[in-house]
């Protein structure tokens, strides 16, 4: 495996064309670059394959984000507040959250993030 540096606009571009939480950057140069073998080492997007009841047709499921995983990749840094936006991007007062590992501190409680949008959504 080998390493290259890319500039922050062509980080952009990359982040842009990629599908969050499945593709790597490699997998993503791939696909733009119409690169069909194997990648050198074991790289597979963890998504389930489910049926989309509404069109009869099959479909990508998209895999649970991983706050650890995002916190590693810089993405995310531990101890940062996350906020509750509404449709028009405000911040909706009392539902700022902490990240905690993988979990997320909200009201000196721990909840997963799935977890912590069912008790909001309950909430509003």
């Amino acid at each position: 495996m080998r390493n290259i540096e890319i500039d922050d606009e062509v980080f952009g571009y990359l982040q842009s064309k990629a599908v969050p939480f499945v593709e790597t950057p490699n997998l993503t140069l791939r696909r733009l670059f119409s690169l069909n073998g194997k990648p050198t080492r074991i790289e597979k997007p963890s998504s389930q394959i489910i049926q989309d009841q509404r069109k009869g047709r099959l479909r990508k499921k998209q895999p649970k984000a991983d706050l650890s995983a995002l916190v590693q990749a810089g993405l995310l840094q531990e101890g940062q507040t996350l906020h509750l936006l509404d449709y028009q991007g405000k911040k909706i007062p009392g539902y700022d959250s902490t990240i905690s590992g993988n979990n997320l501190l909200w009201n000196n409680e721990l909840f997963s993030m799935s977890e912590l949008a069912k008790e909001c959504l309950t909430d509003l």
